[in-house]
């Protein structure tokens, strides 16, 4: 009887998670002279620019795209410090950086990372929603309970093929 319900519930679930899954932060077109130290970027550069990156860091060469934190722009080069890698020690996880020189004259486009407040709104929004039907799934079998009144009064838990009884 319920299985309509739920399922228009699931499609929303899927839904919302399609739809929140850019987060909480997004790309904004920015000037590189007034990107201050410190900000993550984005930035394209030229097929040229990717070739001589190439050594340094793997640059797809259909969309040289590098992300990156900016350290300082000195005359008509950008140093950018990137991730290159990381290494596991045990449960340890370290990224490894690097700070590469990327000429100005080789950058296409350059965005700036900023937090989005929509975006987030709906992740969390998204996320009090799954969590409001996972627990509607869980208390739904409790509210038709179909003992006697009669007998001991006793919860069932019942999740897909198991029943839990709690008695009291």
């Amino acid at each position: 009887m319920n299985r309509p319900r739920r399922y228009r519930a699931s499609k929303l679930a899927i839904f919302a998670i399609a739809v929140t899954s850019t987060g909480c932060f997004r790309y904004v077109p920015a000037q590189l002279d007034t990107t201050p130290a410190g900000t993550g970027v984005r930035i394209m550069v030229t097929r040229q620019g990717a070739d001589e990156l190439a050594s340094v860091m793997d640059v797809d060469d259909n969309a040289p795209v590098i992300n990156g934190t900016v350290e300082s722009v000195q005359g008509n080069d950008l140093l950018l410090h990137v991730p290159v890698g990381q290494r596991q020690d045990g449960f340890m996880v370290t990224k490894i950086n690097q700070t590469i020189r990327v000429p100005t004259g080789e950058i296409v486009s350059f965005h700036r990372k900023e937090f989005n407040k929509t975006g987030t709104a709906f992740v969390m929004a998204a996320g009090l929603a799954l969590v409001t039907t996972v627990v509607f799934f869980i208390a739904d079998p409790l509210g038709n309970s179909t003992t006697p009144p009669d007998d001991p009064p006793e919860l069932q838990l019942r999740l897909g093929l198991f029943s839990i009884p709690f008695g009291f």
